[in-house]
Formats: C-alpha cells, sequence, structure tokens
C-alpha cells in the first residue's frame, strides 16, 4: 500500500538533529530525495472530482458529497483511488 509523505518535513527533521551524526543526516537526505514519487497531477481531490457535489453551498467549510461513494462527505483535499477529473469548464 502507497503512503504519501511530505518530503520536505522529513528533511526539515533533519534539520532539527533528530537523525543523529551529520554522515547520517546526509544518507538520509540522499535517500528521501531519490524516493519514488507521483505524478501530483493523477491524484484527483474531491473539489475536482465529477462525482463531487458542493455539501452545502451557503457553508465555507468546503464538504462535498460523493456521487461515487452514495453520499459519503469528503473535503476539498480528500482524494480516493476512483476519483475522475471534471471535464473543463
Amino acid at each position: 500500500m502507497s503512503r504519501y509523505i511530505d518530503a520536505d518535513v522529513l528533511i526539515a527533521d533533519l534539520d532539527k538533529g533528530l537523525w543523529g551524526k551529520d554522515w547520517d543526516k546526509a544518507l538520509a537526505e540522499a535517500i528521501i530525495n531519490n524516493a519514488p514519487t507521483i505524478d501530483a497531477v493523477s491524484v484527483v481531490r474531491c473539489k475536482q472530482c465529477k462525482y463531487a457535489e458542493v455539501a452545502d453551498p451557503t457553508d465555507d467549510q468546503d464538504g462535498y458529497i460523493c456521487q461515487f461513494h452514495r453520499g459519503s462527505i469528503w473535503f476539498s483535499g480528500s482524494y480516493c483511488s476512483w476519483g475522475e477529473r471534471k471535464e473543463s469548464e
């Protein structure tokens, strides 16, 4: 199962001295910087998905009702493997 991480946060932790000696830091930073990544374009967030409808247009909580997941409520930053990008408007 894939896990998406924030590499910038990990590297910032290296600068805080949480990884021990300097050569440990250099090795860890090299591993993080050379780790496989996903194409950010391939991730479809709820707010971009054709299955999502705004839950409450009068509410600023950016909740979406997902028609694919039978009415489950998600937020704009959420995503799933079934998401499909809306056609350009």
